[in-house]
């Protein structure tokens, strides 16, 4: 049997994996060059233009942000980790360094005829997010159960009378 790990260490390797994915999302959005704008309402114009890619990084940075605050509160339901959660951790991670690239074909592509396959994979992003949050749950019930499996077990060896 393997030795139970503590959380310190996996928070803060995932920790650092979102501030990064959501820090590569800012950088997807450019500012106008200078020598391209000749008035204030060039430069107005340019940034309106620019409407997808800041849809794309706000909806992508909500949903980082909650999918983060979502692992908080996992990771301290846990007081002990196992591999089985690590390795559903590492999915999740997965999906989440993927992120910026779904997010920068979204902006890119979303007002184009060519948007249903940018759109298609950030769904396909946001579902695969979920799923190791699923996954999270059946590791938390299958810890509670036989947390109260060993309670029922030890008051059950207790009252015998040998």
């Amino acid at each position: 049997m393997t030795k139970p790990i503590g959380n310190s260490r996996l928070e803060t390797f995932c920790d650092g994996i979102y501030a990064i994915a959501i820090t590569l999302l800012i950088l997807e959005i450019k500012a106008p060059e200078i020598g391209n704008i000749h008035s204030a309402q060039e430069l107005k114009h340019d940034l309106l233009l620019q409407w997808p890619s800041w849809f794309a990084f706000l909806l992508t940075f909500l949903t980082l942000f909650i999918s983060w605050v979502n692992h908080l509160h996992m990771i301290a339901l846990l007081n002990k980790t196992s591999n089985t959660f690590i390795y559903a951790n590492g999915f999740l991670m997965l999906t989440v360094v993927v992120f910026p690239f779904s997010t920068m074909l979204l902006g890119r592509y979303i007002n184009t005829e060519f948007s249903t396959l940018p759109v298609v994979l950030y769904c396909f992003n946001t579902f695969y997010m979920h799923l190791p949050g699923q996954l999270f749950l059946k590791v938390r019930t299958n810890q509670k159960i036989c947390q109260k499996m060993r309670r029922v077990k030890q008051r059950w060896w207790q009252q015998q009378k040998w």
